[in-house]
């Protein structure tokens, strides 16, 4: 229960407010991106990767709607213990290290927005067994239902 409580609070709590406690955050367009869940298939155009300050990473992975204007956004918790952060910051410029990273996602969040940026509805938020992985520039993030993958999303940056 003490998990859930703690992803949730990665989702609500506002990424500026981890910038200034020196955080670190690498936000880039991505060269080919795709998002599945279930049995439907989105693309992503934008990649973000924050250090929540304990251990994890929030990976949120950000495309176009259906509609003209709107978008959608998938959020990965993950936990790495005993691991260095993949980040490496300086001086508030961060950039990933170019080294091998492997963790435990804890949740995942799913939210669409209108054209003029506003969510439609609550996140979807809900505790997940899976694996994120960043091998060089290529970020993939799977969740798993059982034996089968449930939701899953790769970035190549």
């Amino acid at each position: 229960m003490k998990i859930w409580w703690m992803a949730l609070l990665v989702f609500v709590l506002p990424t500026s407010a981890g910038q200034a406690r020196g955080f670190g955050r690498v936000e880039q367009a991505t060269r080919r991106c795709r998002i599945e869940r279930g049995d439907i298939k989105r693309s992503c155009n934008r990649l973000q990767i924050s250090d929540t300050g304990s251990d994890g990473l929030r990976i949120r992975f950000t495309g176009p709607g259906e509609t003209p204007g709107s978008s959608h956004q998938l959020s990965f918790v993950a936990l790495a213990r005993e691991q260095p952060s993949p980040l490496r910051c300086e001086k508030g410029n961060c950039q990933l290290s170019g080294r091998r990273w492997k963790a435990d996602i804890i949740s995942i969040a799913w939210v669409e927005f209108d054209k003029r940026g506003l969510p439609r509805g609550l996140p979807t938020a809900r505790t997940v067994r899976g694996t994120c992985r960043i091998n060089d520039r290529l970020i993939n993030c799977e969740s798993h239902r059982g034996q089968l993958i449930d939701v899953s999303a790769e970035a190549q940056i």
